[in-house]
């Protein structure tokens, strides 16, 4: 579940660290909690104390926890009592093949890079599009060369989903920051969107279809 809901609950206890900028520099609010001063003072020192609790007490024990066991995951696949422990952490290996196993940190990390995006750049939505789009073209090349998922088709599902965030992610501002005719760039961002659902769709039902299609049993496999 912490695999999952990871950039949510990092999100959450990195919200009163996202700022905006009042105009004519008047100081700037928590973007969560517009009536909340960033100002490291009373209510707002309160939530971050509570936030850099939670931190302490969930996302960085987990992270912490995946870059040991993925640091040690070839001397505890050497030795047959300690595999037990690599079952618990299952999810962030089944899902790529041998040569990949890391992988799942690098989700991780990718995922980690996103939520600070708008903690480290504050009052700039141009900067942080732009850190934005090279974590994701990045992140696209190094997947692409890698090709660490199990199930072929998901490399390619992957990459298509990365393409089509980032031009999700280029299209969404410019049809709002635009003048002129804006239909153009809100059809490419709907694109972008039906896109992503239509992919998640078939991805989904095929895997399902596989599962509750019967395959052959057999109760002795001879080889030679």
């Amino acid at each position: 579940l912490m695999g999952m809901f990871f950039i949510t609950i990092l999100m959450s206890c990195l919200s009163p660290f996202v700022c905006f900028n009042h105009p004519g520099d008047a100081g700037s609010s928590v973007r969560q909690f517009p009536e909340i001063l960033c100002d490291f003072q009373g209510h707002h020192l309160r939530i971050v104390g509570t936030a850099i609790t939670s931190l302490l007490l969930v996302p960085v024990p987990f992270l912490a926890n995946a870059c040991l066991v993925t640091y040690q995951y070839s001397k505890m696949m050497a030795l047959e009592a300690r595999r037990s422990i690599l079952h618990k952490y299952r999810f962030l290996f089944f899902r790529f093949h041998p040569q990949a196993y890391f992988y799942g940190l690098v989700l991780i990390f990718r995922s980690l890079l996103v939520c600070f995006v708008p903690v480290v750049i504050r009052g700039h939505a141009g900067l942080q599009i732009c850190v934005l789009a090279f974590i994701i073209i990045f992140s696209t090349e190094f997947q692409c060369l890698l090709k660490p998922w199990r199930a072929q088709v998901c490399n390619y599902v992957d990459a298509l989903m990365l393409a089509l965030l980032l031009g999700l992610l280029i299209c969404a501002p410019l049809a709002v920051t635009i003048e002129s005719d804006r239909r153009p760039l809100q059809l490419l961002g709907l694109v972008s969107v039906v896109g992503m659902i239509a992919l998640a769709v078939i991805t989904i039902s095929l895997t399902l279809i596989r599962l509750c299609r019967r395959s052959a049993f057999y109760d002795i496999f001879l080889c030679h």
